[in-house]
């Protein structure tokens, strides 16, 4: 029997990496108390949406779960409190993706062990609560923490330079890369999305697109762009990889093959009108170990945040994460 106070032993018949929610183990007569939440929350990523965030809170509480909330004050601050989470159940993100990506590299380092994560979605694009099928409603969003699914996943792992980050969305390098590092946080918090829009319009003035040397399984390619991911959503709810999901233990490789700033823009509203697939420039490929050489120091990003520079290895880290979920599409 597996932490019965929100989970139950599967049968063969259970299709993993699902695992029962609370609601049907006390369907079965298994005792199942509220769970106990740990809430980061990120003022910022949520400044507009303080309603919506306490109305959560509140609704939370109308489960019987007992509350705590942190609120974060800078960078690196979700990381190290979810480091030390301790008397918690689940801890639970309100913010955007940045903010998770920070929480769930510090629960990699927590000693006891990794807690299931729960999102609130505050932050710009909220693409893992896409990916989750995490609603937006307070009263929906509170039952789904309350007594959602919990899914095991595995994330991406990018080695570069010394150091080690995970990501569970998306690792680029390219002229997106190029974009995010050019995001200035005073823009974010007043323009959203907006500023991606403003910085990818500044990279692609500036950017001379040389060719990535990208290794998968062993394999070599050469493009002007790549993004490894581990959901099939990007940048909201755009399709790069159809076929992929946190749950599911392979990486799959996008590889855009042609150079410039008009192919770079034929990508784009491609992307935006679905039709990536369509392209026979665009590539997919499946690996579980990924390599990407170019310009020595050139970004990378992993979620939507800076992640490091180039080169870099990137690897599949099994069963890493336990996320609370929705309906996921």
């Amino acid at each position: 029997m597996c932490e019965a106070r929100y989970q139950v032993e599967m049968t063969e018949a259970s299709p993993p990496p699902w695992q029962f929610d609370a609601a049907d183990a006390a369907a079965r007569g298994l005792a199942v108390r509220p769970r106990r939440l740990l809430v980061l929350h990120n003022p910022v990523a949520g400044w507009r949406r303080i309603e919506r965030f306490r109305e959560t809170v509140a609704q939370l509480e109308r489960h019987g779960c007992p509350v705590a909330v942190h609120a974060t004050t800078g960078p690196g601050d979700a990381e190290a409190i979810a480091a030390g989470a301790e008397a918690a159940d689940v801890l639970v993100v309100a913010g955007g993706d940045g903010t998770i990506n920070e929480a769930l590299n510090g629960l990699s380092r927590r000693p006891s062990g990794m807690l299931p994560l729960g999102v609130i979605p505050l932050g710009t694009a909220n693409v893992l609560a896409e990916e989750l099928g995490v609603p937006t409603d307070p009263a929906d969003v509170a039952r789904a923490i309350a007594h959602g699914r919990i899914v095991t996943a595995h994330l991406g792992q990018a080695h570069f330079d010394g150091a080690s980050r995970n990501f569970t969305l998306m690792a680029g390098a390219g002229i997106d890369a190029q974009a995010v590092a050019r995001v200035r946080t005073p823009v974010k918090r007043r323009f959203g999305k907006g500023a991606y829009v403003l910085a990818g319009l500044e990279a692609a003035a500036a950017y001379r697109y040389p060719t990535l040397r990208v290794q998968a399984d062993g394999t070599w390619y050469d493009c002007a762009q790549v993004v490894v991911c581990k959901g099939h959503f990007y940048a909201g709810r755009y399709v790069l990889a159809p076929d992929v999901r946190p749950w599911l233990p392979e990486l799959h490789v996008v590889l855009f093959e042609r150079f410039g700033s008009v192919n770079a823009a034929r990508y784009a509203f491609g992307m935006q009108f679905d039709r990536l697939a369509k392209m026979p420039d665009v590539r997919v490929v499946k690996a579980t170990t990924v390599t990407i050489d170019g310009p020595t120091g050139d970004p990378i990003q992993g979620d939507g945040d800076l992640l490091g520079a180039l080169p870099v290895k990137i690897d599949l880290l099994p069963e890493a994460a336990r996320f609370v979920i929705g309906d996921p599409p």
